[in-house]
């Protein structure tokens, strides 16, 4: 037997079955897990290193006596000290601030005196208090002032605080000795 096409039948019965058994499928199933992760790919090529930024904060640090200290008769006495760690080469800034009780039974004179190491007096001429008694004295009191500046290596740095006396003990002082560190100066 043979259709309008002048074919024989069967072959349109062949197509036309699967035409509808691809068009009359059933419901999808639920989907499966997924499977495991692949390996990740080769990391591609670096970009050049950016500029350096720019410098940081200010930073300080600072100590206090704690007490009073007494100062010695012609000598040195070291009130405190500031250690600190500079995270690169720079600039310190050390300020001292204080007291000192006043008595004395001679003539005497000391500096303030903000040094690099724990017995440096009168070595720096610079910013600093200097006080002259004389034996009539009726001063009790006196301000403990100084500042100086410094340059400084990246690393391990200590400033001190001293009183460099000549003559007849002070009594006592107390203070603070306070650092500050930045790595550039103002332009």
């Amino acid at each position: 037997m043979k259709n309008v096409f002048g074919r024989p039948l069967h072959m349109t019965v062949v197509v036309a079955l699967a035409l509808i058994v691809t068009m009359c499928k059933g419901d999808m199933g639920d989907p499966g897990s997924t499977g495991p992760m692949g390996t990740n790919g080769v990391n591609g090529t670096t970009g050049p290193t950016g500029p350096t930024g720019p410098p940081g904060p200010n930073l300080f640090k600072s100590a206090n006596t704690g007490t009073l200290i007494t100062v010695n008769a012609n000598a040195v006495t070291n009130l405190t000290s500031v250690s600190f760690t500079a995270p690169s080469a720079g600039y310190a800034l050390a300020r001292a601030i204080g007291y000192c009780n006043v008595s004395v039974t001679g003539s005497a004179e000391w500096d303030v005196v903000i040094g690099l190491t724990a017995t440096e007096g009168f070595s720096y001429n610079g910013p600093g208090g200097v006080w002259r008694f004389s034996a009539a004295n009726t001063i009790t009191g006196a301000p403990l002032e100084a500042e100086r500046q410094f340059t400084v290596a990246a690393g391990a740095n200590t400033f001190y605080l001293n009183i460099s006396n000549i003559g007849a003990a002070v009594t006592d002082c107390a203070g603070r000795l306070t650092v500050s560190f930045t790595p550039t100066l103002l332009q």
